[in-house]
């Protein structure tokens, strides 16, 4: 073992010199930081509270969003299959139902019944019984034409003579 210098001062005074000397004090750091358990205020706890239900009212609201958005995009996909089908169903089949403008022949086959026809064809598509109206409407048209036409003056005379020559 090594022989101690008797002619140094103790550690202690060393020690003590060295952390009150100028030239040290101006290279050392007089706190540092580090992570510590430190119970929170009332204040604060209110505080974190409200950035709390801020931060929940924004994230239901976000989550809102994205539903609607995500219905909206449901949607619009769900559209696009509807007219991707029916544009299949119509190549597939080779035609497809539309809303035609039909004549209807009124007595036709029979009296009191009415015909719808195609109209390029002429095909009977269904018959029909006549409704009261249509019958009224055409009972009365029926009777203006049966009614005779006035005739005036010389014409008059001239239907009266054809009839008698007839």
């Amino acid at each position: 073992m090594a022989k101690k210098n008797s002619s140094l001062p103790p550690e202690s005074v060393v020690a003590e010199t060295a952390a009150t000397s100028p030239a040290v004090l101006k290279h050392r750091p007089t706190h540092v930081a580090r992570q510590l358990r430190v119970d929170l205020t009332l204040a604060e706890k209110a505080v974190l509270s409200d950035q709390l239900a801020q931060a929940v009212g924004r994230l239901n609201e976000t989550e809102a969003d994205k539903a609607e958005e995500i219905s909206q995009y449901n949607a619009d996909i769900k559209a696009h299959r509807a007219s991707i089908d029916k544009l299949a169903q119509q190549i597939n089949l080779g035609y497809e139902m539309r809303e035609v403008k039909c004549p209807v022949k009124y007595n036709e086959p029979k009296v009191g019944q009415k015909s719808i026809v195609h109209p390029k064809t002429g095909t009977v598509l269904a018959t029909e019984a006549m409704k009261e109206e249509e019958r009224q409407e055409r009972s009365q048209a029926q009777a203006d034409e049966e009614k005779p036409r006035r005739v005036s003056g010389q014409g008059q005379r001239e239907n009266a003579a054809g009839q008698r020559r007839g």
